[in-house]
């Protein structure tokens, strides 16, 4: 007989939710991938209304990624319902990056929402209408930020690890059989019987190291991603105050993308050299960056992308960016204090990362 669960109402809802908000991805993405294909022919008497069909593809492909992410962490809820250890982990690092992500996109956007709009017959009544947006912002936001950080706190707790442990134990352990092919008695167990798998220890990858690697496996795949966009359509590309444009600039992206993606894979194999080589490598790119945000051709090259990009609306003058050059050299700078705040991380469990990787596999 299967012994008892222990009950955990928070692992329980921690589950439900996960699926719900697994639920609501998967209907979003695929609301938006339907918009892409019939969008064009619901506009069809206005051109200017659709995206490049370039622009479009490469959009169907981006939310075709993230309905994949969203399956996955909709069998990732299912599987936290069923006490798999693999699932815990799993929804740990996701509401990791969920809480991070969230709140990074909080900060920029009620910043953006804070700065001075200017006054004019089209932004008159704009203010209640600007709280409104804060306020919904906030909620909605706010909300994934908080579950992400219950789930860290939950499923790091020892009553909680125990029990995940437990269960994988149990389904793990085969039935031990006797010298005539029966049960044996649970006084005497038979010698034939094996010792799970599972009840050796298993090595695994820190969290936050985890954590680090989804986020650069994000990137990689938003490189990988840019070799497809037509050339007008790509953002101006800087490496130490360099200017990168055409072939040489697909081919750093693409060399750039197949070594971050070598690496995160040899992270999660516990390889030593997959983690030094992140760091060397986010370390040039971060310093190449932050190099290039000094140079005076830098916000030239950022006014050309908008002139091309930025729609004629009236309450801006055409071919300008709203928000003005403080605007994007402070994103720009949070963006590269954030990327060196994810390297001081994996610098820190870098030493727990190793040992793990010494040790041998049983």
């Amino acid at each position: 007989m299967a012994p008892r669960r222990e009950s955990l109402p928070g692992v329980t809802a921690a589950g439900a939710i996960a699926i719900a908000f697994a639920s609501f991805e998967i209907f979003g993405c695929f609301m938006m991938i339907l918009v892409m294909y019939i969008g064009p022919a619901l506009t069809a008497g206005q051109p200017e209304a659709n995206l490049p069909p370039p622009v479009r593809s490469i959009m169907i492909v981006v939310y075709l990624f993230f309905l994949a992410l969203a399956v996955g962490q909709f069998i990732v809820g299912i599987n936290v319902l069923r006490r798999r250890n693999w699932a815990r982990i799993t929804i740990i690092l996701w509401g990791a990056l969920m809480a991070i992500l969230c709140a990074v996109i909080l900060v920029v956007t009620l910043f953006v929402f804070n700065l001075p709009v200017p006054e004019n017959a089209q932004t008159r009544n704009v203010g209640p209408i600007l709280v409104l947006v804060k306020t919904f912002t906030a909620v909605f936001y706010g909300i994934p930020i908080g579950v992400g950080v219950w789930w860290m706190i939950l499923f790091t707790r020892p009553r909680v690890v125990a029990a995940f442990q437990n269960s994988a134990t149990a389904h793990a352990e085969p039935l031990a059989l006797d010298a005539s092919g029966f049960p044996a008695s649970a006084s005497a167990p038979s010698p034939l019987a094996r010792v799970p798998a599972s009840a050796a220890r298993k090595h695994s990858i820190p969290i936050p190291i985890a954590v680090v690697a989804a986020f650069d496996a994000y990137g990689a795949f938003s490189m990988i991603l840019a070799l497809f966009l037509p050339l007008p359509l790509q953002a101006p590309l800087f490496l130490f105050g360099m200017r990168l444009e055409g072939f040489p600039q697909k081919l750093f992206l693409a060399t750039a993308g197949v070594l971050y993606t070598i690496f995160i894979v040899g992270i999660f194999k516990l390889k030593r050299w997959g983690l030094d080589s992140l760091l060397i490598l986010k370390s040039l790119i971060l310093a190449g960056g932050i190099v290039s945000l000094f140079s005076p051709h830098f916000m030239e090259a950022m006014d050309e992308m908008v002139t091309r990009f930025m729609p004629k609306n009236a309450t801006f003058p055409a071919g300008t960016f709203p928000f003005g050059h403080s605007f994007m050299e402070a994103l720009f700078a949070f963006s590269y204090i954030f990327g060196i705040g994810l390297m001081i991380l994996a610098l820190i469990y870098r030493g727990r990362f190793l040992k793990a990787a010494a040790e041998p596999r049983l």
